[in-house]
């Protein structure tokens, strides 16, 4: 459910999964408020274990910058740019294992071009598929076919064929 008024949208989400006996039962609540080029987003649950986050977006021309915490003490700042056919966005966490994130992107006309770094999917217990510490994709789309492709920092490489009718 969500009331939006001007500026300000306010939510609730409830859930409840308790039908069983063995399910959980919370409630979300959020709001967001836009001035200028700022926006302010908060949310909060009321489960067993408590989660909130709190953000603040600044929008300057082509290029996004956003700072936020949550309730386990995480900050982090982001900047994402776009510009025409291609978008690069970057992220930094402090306090909790300060995590990197990169990623650029490219798209001209039925393919697209990607590469995401993601400090947190390395180490000692890696990600694999999409979920690795580096990731490069290609897609091409002509009509009804797209075929994609992913290799990652694991030596996994995935090709794909699809077609729709």
């Amino acid at each position: 459910l969500s009331y939006t008024a001007g500026s300000l949208t306010l939510g609730i989400t409830a859930l409840d999964e308790t039908e069983a006996g063995d399910g959980s039962e919370s409630t979300t609540m959020s709001a967001a408020y836009t001035t200028g080029p700022y926006t302010v987003t908060l949310s909060a649950d009321d489960a067993d274990d408590q989660t909130w986050d709190a953000s603040v977006a600044m929008v300057s021309g082509d290029i996004t910058t956003t700072v936020a915490a949550d309730e386990a003490e995480v900050m982090s700042v982001a900047v994402a740019y776009a510009a025409g056919d291609m978008t690069v966005g970057a992220k930094q966490e402090f306090n909790n294992g300060d995590d990197s994130t990169f990623n650029i992107g490219y798209t001209s006309g039925a393919m697209t071009f990607g590469v995401a770094y993601d400090s947190s999917n390395g180490g000692a217990t890696p990600g694999n598929g999409s979920e690795s510490e580096l990731v490069v994709s290609t897609t091409y789309t002509d009509g009804d076919v797209t075929v994609s492709g992913q290799a990652n920092s694991q030596d996994e490489l995935e090709v794909a064929v699809s077609f729709s009718f």
